[in-house]
């Protein structure tokens, strides 16, 4: 049994640490670009956004962590989700598509109409068409030299 959450002061320490372990472990991009990723984020930064961006998490029936979803606050109707991490152990077992699934469902409710990402490699690409978004583009040569598929959901 999964549960996802919202992220609050009492469970952002944790949070930011799985954070760091899924961008180093699970991404695929240079080192240079996940080292950066992960050195934006600290526990003042997280704090200081709990009530305006979407920090979510998936705990199993034991409390343990098992992925994370980043979003901003939506601009314009429009919300963008940065990551949606998953343990590569726990990868292939829904968890990712219910983080996605709550995160649309809190960006309707505080009045965003669509929601937008991108991902760097083609088998996200599919992970994403299966929970309904839809291709919008490629960015060749992007952040960090690598390519990017763009992809919209309206919700």
């Amino acid at each position: 049994m999964i549960y996802i959450t919202k992220i609050d002061a009492a469970n952002s320490k944790q949070y930011l640490a799985k954070l760091a372990n899924l961008i180093e472990t699970t991404i695929v991009l240079p080192v240079a670009a996940k080292n950066a990723y992960k050195n934006q984020w600290s526990l003042n930064k997280i704090n200081s956004l709990l009530n305006d961006w979407l920090f979510l998490a998936a705990y199993d029936e034991e409390n343990n962590m098992k992925g994370v979803l980043l979003g901003t606050p939506h601009e314009g109707g429009v919300g963008t989700i940065i990551w949606v991490l998953i343990e590569p152990n726990n990868q292939k077992k829904g968890i990712g598509g219910l983080l996605f699934k709550k995160a649309c469902d809190l960006y309707k409710l505080s009045g965003a109409h669509k929601v937008k990402l991108t991902v760097p490699d083609k088998n996200t690409v599919n992970f994403y068409k299966k929970q309904g978004m839809h291709l919008e583009g490629t960015h060749q040569n992007h952040w960090y030299g690598a390519d990017f598929w763009s992809m919209g959901l309206n919700i």
